[in-house]
């Protein structure tokens, strides 16, 4: 590193080999004097020089950006990160007289750190990362002063959440910005604590629930869970918030008994602080009653339902769209609980009040229509599910376009309506459609797109092409491997099909 960073220097000013070798030894004569101890590492005295010529390149620029950097995952820092309205503030509070320069950007202060062979990376790359090495890094923070570091881990707090897309894409990013997140978490420490619980820290755990990355999910707002009271307070919003995610990650995760315990706790708590027929402690007894279905609790997840049913009627009204969606629970509960036929009876009655209420094509209406095709799936009436699902993908090419995620899952919901059917066909040539639509939108790992892989697989088993079968569970193994957690329902789903079509694992 120390050859690398003294190369980079020498290559990019008029520095020779010899002039080089007189400021390092001159530097180095002044930490060991400092110091009154032994010589110094190479490397210590080299990123010390580097970071003057750094300076010089872009003054001030050049070692602010060069805190931010050290603070994040030296791995790989999206370069959007350096160019936020948050990184360009604290550019121009840390530059003497308050303000960049005229003209300078954080640009010019990353060239002037690539430069000196401080950070690596090509921004103009597809994914552009930068790089840092973690003994840099180490260096940087142990000579930063406490304040600084304060200063430095609000504002990378600040850029990091303002560079994150929502829509959690693309995938390179989000991931990325996860690693910067957790680095800035560690590195920080009660920093991002102070007053309250910061955005980003909320952010990256939201993010974890969205890639479906459960086991790190909950272990994430156990961290957060167990900091939160000591940090903040029992009574905090962000106590509450975090305690009501690690209770949907529980769910997520397939820990139904725990999941329900938290989110029992919210739901009183919510009664507690807004009262019985409030619409958040509505919507808390609606999460409670799923997590109770998922726990096999089909009857007390009735109960619970029932009376959300009845709060909600008394203070939104009967007509109320949160009536309506409680309404749906229970008949989400009578198709877990194997009693298709309430559960159909439930669903047509929403759906009618749904059209009357929200309009035929709403988006509600249509998902609507969608469970109701499903429990006639599961109650075996395919011919009745097929014309629902046609019905819905009508409905969402009109509302949302033929390329839609909505549009493209339930074009792969008519596929297994067709495939229970018989109708194979259709079902391979639905199944191909939506396969492709979601490893052009999401890409050739996204969970969606390896369940769709997965659904194909099936089909061409179906119609007799194991050697497609087997070929295409084989790649989906594979893909499931490098990008799903080892125990994730996805990767054991595909081993399994696999093992049992081919005879191997």
């Amino acid at each position: 590193m120390a050859l690398a960073m003294a190369s980079a220097v020498i290559a990019s000013s008029e520095l020779t080999c010899h002039d080089y070798r007189e400021h390092y030894t001159g530097r180095r004569d002044q930490v060991i004097a400092a110091s009154s101890g032994g010589e110094p590492a190479a490397g210590a005295i080299t990123w010390a020089l580097a970071m003057d010529h750094a300076e010089l390149l872009s003054p001030g620029t050049a070692h602010s950006l060069l805190v931010l950097a050290a603070l994040l995952d030296g791995n790989g820092i999206p370069s959007a990160v350096f160019t936020t309205s948050a990184a360009r503030d604290y550019l121009s509070y840390s530059v003497a007289g308050g303000a960049l320069a005229a003209g300078q950007t954080a640009r010019d202060g990353l060239a002037a750190l690539e430069h000196a062979g401080l950070l690596t990376g090509d921004p103009a790359a597809a994914t552009p990362l930068l790089q840092m090495s973690w003994l840099v890094q180490a260096a940087v923070r142990a000579a930063m002063p406490a304040r600084m570091l304060k200063g430095a881990a609000a504002a990378a707090a600040d850029a990091v959440l303002e560079a994150w897309p929502a829509d959690e894409s693309p995938e390179w990013l989000a991931r990325s910005l996860r690693s910067c997140a957790e680095s800035l978490r560690h590195t920080a420490g009660d920093l991002l604590w102070e007053g309250s619980c910061h955005a980003l820290l909320l952010r990256a755990g939201r993010s974890l629930d969205a890639a479906r990355l459960t086991g790190p999910a909950v272990s994430y707002w156990e961290e957060l869970a167990a900091a939160s009271p000591r940090l903040l307070s029992a009574d905090h919003p962000a106590t509450f918030e975090i305690n009501e995610r690690l209770a949907r990650a529980y769910l997520a995760a397939g820990r139904a008994t725990e999941a329900t315990s938290l989110l029992q706790w919210v739901r009183d708590e919510r009664a507690r602080r807004l009262g019985q027929e409030h619409p958040s402690t509505v919507e808390a007894s609606r999460d409670l009653g799923l997590a109770l279905v998922s726990a096999g609790r089909y009857d007390d997840a009735v109960t619970v339902l029932s009376e959300a049913a009845s709060g909600c009627e008394r203070s939104q009204g009967a007509d109320s769209v949160a009536m309506l969606a409680t309404r749906e629970d229970i008949a989400t509960v009578y198709r877990a609980a194997g009693r298709c036929k309430d559960a159909i009876t439930l669903y047509r009655r929403t759906l009618a009040d749904r059209e009357r209420i929200q309009g035929a094509r709403h988006p509600d209406t249509t998902a609507t229509r969608q469970k109701l095709a499903e429990a006639y799936l599961a109650d075996g009436q395919a011919k009745a599910a097929i014309s629902q699902y046609e019905r819905v993908i009508s409905d969402r090419e009109r509302v949302l376009g033929t390329g839609h995620l909505h549009t493209t899952a339930a074009r792969g919901a008519l596929g297994a309506a067709y495939h229970a059917a018989g109708r194979m066909a259709s079902a391979v040539r639905l199944y191909e459609q939506t396969r492709a639509e979601y490893t052009r939108v999401l890409g050739a790992d996204h969970p969606d797109t390896l369940t769709a892989c997965m659904n194909l697989a099936h089909a061409y088993y179906g119609v007799g092409r194991s050697t497609d079968a087997t070929k295409l569970l084989r790649e989906t193994v594979d893909r499931c491997e490098l990008s799903l957690p080892a125990a994730d329902p996805i990767t054991m789903a595909a081993r399994s099909s696999l093992a049992n079509i081919s005879g191997t694992a």
